[in-house]
């Protein structure tokens, strides 16, 4: 993902990340998220750096396409009737 990031954004460095958001996640799983193009950074004087709005857009992309608890209990419920079904299909042969 080419980085969209502008110098006029609030830069902060890869390890105060977990700071900024809940739960405080390691910082080797930020560098995860750098690597796979996910956070956006950018390289300064040898320095990799991201910004707060980068990491607010990857918060949005990242929850933008999660399945509601409704969506979640739905598909539950659909998986539960098939196991269901098919443990009477093998109980019945």
């Amino acid at each position: 993902m080419p980085s969209t990031i502008s110098l006029n954004e609030n830069l902060i460095r890869i390890a105060e990340v977990p700071k900024h958001l809940p739960g405080r996640p390691n910082v080797s799983t930020v560098y995860r998220w750098l690597n796979s193009g996910k956070l956006e950074s950018v390289m300064i004087g040898g320095r990799r750096w991201t910004s707060t709005e980068a990491i607010a857009r990857f918060v949005d992309r990242s929850t933008s396409g999660a399945a509601t608890p409704s969506e979640v209990s739905e598909r539950r419920k659909r998986e539960i009737e098939k196991a269901e079904a098919k443990l009477r299909d093998s109980a019945i042969s």
